[in-house]
């Protein structure tokens, strides 16, 4: 964009004689004139990644059995808050054995958070082999840190 300047005086005109209307004294309209224009910065699209290490606190993926998903996460927006929703999966069947949930604000745009999920007490007996599923949404921001008004899945 150019900015453009006209200067008027209702007083005097340009070689110093009284008027009586608004006289046009300068102008500086010069679409190259690098010293009127600003540029906007170019935005950078964000890319947010995150990946997961689950551990079992205990021995037996088994009912009330907790499982703590360390996520680590990059290109996210700093001081706005995220959601990370977690489903453990039995991988024999598919099904959902446990879930949890946790909000986070980041300070930095990578880092790392927990989230613990809770085995279902529905689940009978010992589930062999299960895999963590986590979801990144939020509330305030999209993907590329633009406000949102609803919940978005990053």
């Amino acid at each position: 964009a150019v900015a453009f300047e006209t200067l008027t005086s209702a007083v005097v005109d340009k070689d110093g004689n009284e008027v009586s209307e608004e006289t046009k004294i300068a102008e500086h309209k010069d679409l190259n004139d690098a010293d009127q224009t600003v540029t906007s910065k170019k935005v950078e699209p964000k890319n947010p990644v995150i990946k997961t290490k689950a551990s079992l606190d205990g021995d037996q993926v088994k009912a009330g059995a907790k499982v703590v998903d360390t996520v680590s996460y990059e290109d996210l927006i700093p001081g706005k808050e995220y959601t990370l929703s977690a489903q453990l999966i039995n991988k024999a069947d598919e099904s959902v054995v446990g879930e949890g949930s946790a909000k986070f604000t980041p300070e930095q745009a990578s880092g790392s958070t927990k989230v613990e999920i809770v085995v279902n007490d529905s689940v009978k007996g010992v589930v062999e082999s299960a895999v963590a599923f986590e979801t990144l949404t939020s509330a305030v921001v999209d993907k590329d840190g633009n406000e949102v008004s609803e919940e978005t899945k990053i």
